[in-house]
């Protein structure tokens, strides 16, 4: 019975191929916690001589910040050490509100972002992010039901990793998600692009590319937000609903309304020669058009 009650997945802190760590809670009301350490000697030359390739390959990688937003210290810990080793910077929050404040300042590559948090939960924080920002986001998450998957993928995360994890195999999910986003955050402005079309994310602009010099569009605020939300998933369709959340998110107005927004936003499109970008998928909601 005890060794059954020890390997239960919610009390397992990390794995990986040579340890195993296990947080065990006893007397009343789980007062005191034990942690229990496993060391397996799992590893041969053939895996240092992997890992020294691994890295020299990685290089690319390194000095990119993530930013670990995550309430339980010892998770954070250990993933935040597996990855430094891999050369990356990283800075730890504990709530939501905390993790907007850093995003904002710190200007991470990439977020590893839990859901249940205090303050904020993770889905807000990731909608709030998505609102001016583009940054790669992995969520971290105890919760692993297909719903909750869905949901934060519909909030814009990049990927998903349920715990009980393998900090290495969230590292390597790190290296894919930042292959695909290729450039620093620090290096580039972000900046998305559809033709001529150039939607400045930090500056909140859009315009047209004409021979190097580019002609602001005006756009209010609402409309910017549908545009930029829609650009950064291109072809992926978003409810009313989504846009009026993540666009309007202190607004008491029907869903319809999102239609006379994307009406104005097609005019001012079509205005400036950017022609059939926004499609509208009938009965559902609308999408970014990435067909050149």
């Amino acid at each position: 019975m005890a060794l059954n009650y020890l390997i239960e997945m919610h009390n397992i802190i990390f794995y990986d191929e040579a340890r195993l760590m296990i947080r065990v809670r006893l007397g009343i009301d789980n007062k005191y916690e034990l942690k229990l350490e496993a060391i397996f000697s799992f590893w041969n030359q053939e895996n240092i001589d992997g890992l020294s390739r691994y890295h020299e390959e990685s290089g690319s990688m390194s000095q990119r910040r993530v930013l670990i937003v995550e309430d339980d210290f010892d998770g954070a810990e250990v993933l935040g050490a597996y990855l430094k080793r891999d050369g990356f910077q990283t800075r730890h929050v504990a709530d939501g509100y905390q993790a907007l404040e850093q995003h904002a300042q710190w200007r991470p590559d990439l977020v590893l972002l839990d859901i249940m948090l205090p303050g904020l939960s993770g889905n807000d924080v990731m909608a709030a992010i998505r609102q001016h920002s583009t940054t790669p986001v992995i969520m971290v998450t105890a919760v692993g039901s297909e719903s909750n998957r869905i949901n934060s993928l519909l909030y814009g995360a990049d990927d998903y990793v349920v715990k009980p994890y393998n900090p290495g195999e969230v590292v390597a999910r790190v290296h894919a998600v930042l292959r695909r986003w290729s450039g620093s955050a620090q290096d580039r402005r972000q900046c998305l692009r559809h033709g001529n079309l150039v939607v400045d994310v930090e500056a909140a602009q859009a315009s047209i590319d004409v021979d190097g010099a580019c002609q602001p569009i005006d756009l209010t605020r609402t409309e910017f937000s549908m545009l930029a939300m829609l650009m950064a998933r291109p072809t992926r369709m978003f409810s009313r609903a989504e846009l009026l959340e993540r666009c309007l998110p202190e607004s008491d107005a029907l869903e319809r309304v999102v239609d006379v927004h994307i009406y104005n936003l097609r005019r001012k499109l079509e205005q400036a020669n950017v022609q059939d970008v926004l499609l509208t998928v009938r009965g559902l909601g609308y999408r970014f058009s990435n067909v050149s």
